[in-house]
């Protein structure tokens, strides 16, 4: 039978009388029926829903037949909600992603902090797709450097980011809200923080951070200005 609540078909022991249609004598039948092309809990909105009970959570994403991560406000949503990724393909078995290529960067760490208009240690909370570009969410824990934002004068807690000339098959930079704390680098147009696809973007550790604050207390970046 289709358990609506669960978007998938499971076995039960049929008495033989007193049913609805609900029952088929096989999985295929059943998905056939039920199911068509694809499972309604594939085919439902990634809800982040209204709590901030901060959690990081797997959804299916119909138009890109792919599971990404977001995180979970831990109060409403829909059944599109899964703890792993592995347990979102599961339920929505679509063709898997290609086996991409790691992100290269365009620079390492120096010389991206110096051409680059803000650094930020950031907490990945949602990604909005659209068809060759997207927009990251960001919650900030530190702004390790910012030229034309005025993110600590204003007292800024959440940062939305611009991802720009995006494959999503094979998205770079590859962020999850499963990675953990964040550094940022990227470039501000028009009042936006962009990101590029070869944009700086690694996990955030103490060796970094401190790598970081002591080329900008060095005034490091001053040698590489015309």
């Amino acid at each position: 039978h289709f358990d609506a609540k669960q978007g998938s078909c499971l076995t039960f022991r049929y008495g033989g009388c007193g049913a609805n249609r609900n029952h088929f004598e096989t999985y295929e039948e059943c998905q056939a029926a039920c199911l068509g092309s694809a499972r309604p809990t594939c085919l439902l909105p990634m809800v982040q829903g209204p709590c901030q009970n901060w959690e990081p959570r797997w959804a299916y994403n119909h138009l890109l037949k792919q599971c990404h991560s977001f995180v979970y406000g831990g109060c409403e949503g829909n059944t599109n909600n899964f703890e792993s990724k592995e347990s979102c393909e599961d339920v929505c078995p679509f063709p898997k992603s290609l086996q991409c290529k790691a992100c290269r960067l365009k620079s390492k760490m120096v010389l991206s902090l110096c051409r680059s208009d803000f650094a930020i240690v950031g907490r990945l909370m949602e990604i909005v797709e659209e068809q060759d570009s997207g927009i990251a969410r960001f919650a900030l824990e530190d702004v390790l450097k910012d030229e034309k934002m005025g993110l600590k004068f204003f007292n800024i807690k959440y940062l939305e980011v611009t991802l720009t000339d995006m494959d999503w098959s094979c998205p770079c930079p590859n962020m999850t809200a499963e990675d953990g704390p964040l550094i940022i680098m990227g470039e501000v147009h028009d009042g936006m923080a962009t990101l590029e696809p070869g944009s700086y973007v690694r996990a955030a550790n103490d060796k970094r951070v401190k790598k970081i604050y002591e080329l900008m207390e060095k005034k490091t970046c001053d040698r590489f200005q015309d």
